[in-house]
């Protein structure tokens, strides 16, 4: 945790910090889930594509279903590319494994690609 030190600045120091700000945003969008969350997320993220939480991830991930599908002890699963992470407000921080613990949410087993 960290302390509020001070909320006034210099405005080099805001000119600094908004300049980060449009690097870390300049290629990222904002994005609703059907479910209505919302976050940023990479700008080539498209309709369809999905918002996923990776076990042991820190962050949720944006995948895009492709044509491949994999084989595995006769159970077909669908194959995903990673395209990037994003933040999804509601979805960081643990949030999706307490959904899974209170059955909000499941485990589904899929193939990076």
């Amino acid at each position: 945790m960290i302390k509020l030190h001070s909320y006034e600045s210099s405005g080099k120091d805001i000119l600094s910090f908004m300049s980060m700000v449009g690097i870390v945003i300049m290629l990222r969008r904002f994005l609703i889930s059907e479910k209505g969350y919302m976050g940023l997320g990479p700008a080539k993220a498209l309709p369809g594509d999905l918002i996923c939480v990776l076990l042991g991830g820190r962050v949720p991930y944006i995948l895009r279903k492709i044509s491949a599908e994999f084989e595995h002890e006769g159970i077909i699963y669908p194959c995903y590319k990673l395209l990037d992470d994003l933040y999804v407000h509601g979805l960081m921080d643990g949030a999706a494994m307490e959904m899974i613990e209170k059955g909000q949410a499941k485990v589904e087993k899929l193939v990076l690609v």
